[in-house]
């Protein structure tokens, strides 16, 4: 469903509409003029109001957006309802278009001996070739040689190759969800095959261990290019292939084990969306970067919606999963210190990779714990209800003694005490 966003009481579309128009004239339906980058600067903040519902997934907002309020033509008391409705007119069009099969061909740093060859995530189907990639994608070649003045360096020699299996409707929508579906794989991967703490000369590089390839490129499933555009990383980092050595069967196992709880899990989408913001925290070459996006997918996981803001509670749920209690809150606590230091006063440590390790640990013995969900969590927030429990046995004796006192107060005769 479209509909504005009734919530932020900050911006307020009026006014951002009326200073678009401001800068704005309507020539015809086909042509108009603007008098300043204030148009498309009020259509950015715009956008930010309009929320679209998951059937629009992979939309360009903005375009659609600026084309409503072009259609509109001119700022009335009655323009922003005109606009929605001309918003879900526009969408309902582009729904229209049929769905097609697509290829999506990247690349990974891992050797395909090492891993399974075959993945479904999300619906979406991941393989991984042990050769080149086939002949008929070759149309790949051209397109990256016309790119290549725009491309940064590409790194996938020795990379798996991959090859991306969907149905889609919109070029950016499949490049989005295929992309979205490889970071959650790499994100399982990373948990498991990540160093647990690493010392390097050049602490500017990324502590992932299986980057993504520099380019992404869209086929139909016949092969033949399905896009004049190529799909790249801006800041690609070249990576060693990860090798598993001894251990293939246990790390394909936790793979395996893992991938198959996040599709039963009842908060499973909130777990998916954090273990995405760790993979790509830890493909930032600046630590510190890394440091404050893996702290962000921690809030997802520990923070209800309404204590965003206040991270205090974070250091105590996750000292709850470890016997040494208050030694791991003086050790999240000074992460935490230093997160804070570096957003609000830009200080920096030479020490902050080492921070990354440490908040790893953390988090991967978070994300074990609320996957295997030995104790039938139903909601997240049940689950930070648990964390927040006193650590030490007497106390918990209290407040179990405390709990049963009360059921037996609001329904003595329930619990066989008369009142």
């Amino acid at each position: 469903m479209i509909k504005w966003d009734e919530k932020n009481k900050f911006l307020k579309r009026r006014i951002i509409l009326n200073e678009a128009y401001k800068h704005f004239t309507k020539i015809d339906n086909n042509s108009y003029t603007r008098t300043s980058y204030h148009f498309e600067s009020a259509i950015s903040v715009l956008s930010n109001l309009v929320i679209f519902g998951e059937k629009s997934f992979g939309l360009d907002k903005y375009s659609i957006i600026k084309k409503a309020v072009i259609d509109e033509g001119q700022y009335s008391d009655k323009a922003d309802n005109n606009i929605l409705i001309r918003i879900k007119e526009i969408v309902s069009e582009k729904l229209k278009i049929p769905e097609r099969k697509f290829h999506v061909l990247t690349s990974l740093s891992i050797l395909p001996d090492d891993i399974e060859d075959h993945y479904v995530i999300d619906g979406i189907e991941i393989n991984i070739i042990k050769t080149e990639y086939p002949s008929k994608y070759d149309g790949r070649i051209k397109l990256l040689n016309d790119k290549k003045s725009i491309i940064p360096q590409v790194f996938e020699d020795n990379y798996s190759k991959v090859i991306i299996k969907l149905k889609g409707k919109f070029e950016e929508e499949v490049i989005e969800r295929s992309l979205n579906a490889i970071d959650l794989l790499r994100s399982v991967w990373c948990l498991f095959g990540n160093y647990e703490m690493g010392y390097s000369d050049n602490i500017y590089k990324p502590i992932n261990r299986v980057l993504t390839g520099t380019v992404h490129s869209l086929h139909f499933e016949n092969g033949n290019n399905a896009s004049k555009e190529i799909w790249y990383e801006p800041n690609p980092h070249s990576n060693t292939p990860f090798i598993l050595f001894n251990n293939k069967d246990a790390f394909n196992s936790n793979t395996k084990w893992l991938l198959s709880q996040l599709n039963e899990l009842p908060y499973r989408k909130v777990l998916k969306e954090s273990l995405k913001t760790y993979v790509r925290a830890f493909d930032e070459k600046d630590p510190n970067v890394s440091l404050i996006r893996l702290w962000g997918a921690l809030e997802k996981l520990l923070l209800p919606e309404t204590s965003k803001g206040n991270s205090e509670p974070i250091s105590k749920r996750c000292a709850f999963l470890f016997e040494d209690y208050e030694y791991h809150i003086q050790v999240i606590e000074n992460i935490r210190l230093y997160r804070n230091s570096n957003v609000y006063n830009g200080i920096n440590t030479d020490r902050v990779r080492v921070y990354c390790y440490q908040l790893q640990f953390y988090f991967k013995k978070l994300v074990i714990f609320l996957s295997h969900n030995d104790y039938d969590f139903k909601k997240l927030n049940e689950a930070q209800d648990f964390l927040d429990m006193p650590y030490n046995e007497e106390k918990l004796s209290i407040q179990k003694k405390n709990i049963q006192d009360a059921l037996n107060f609001r329904h003595p005769k329930i619990h066989g005490v008369e009142p």
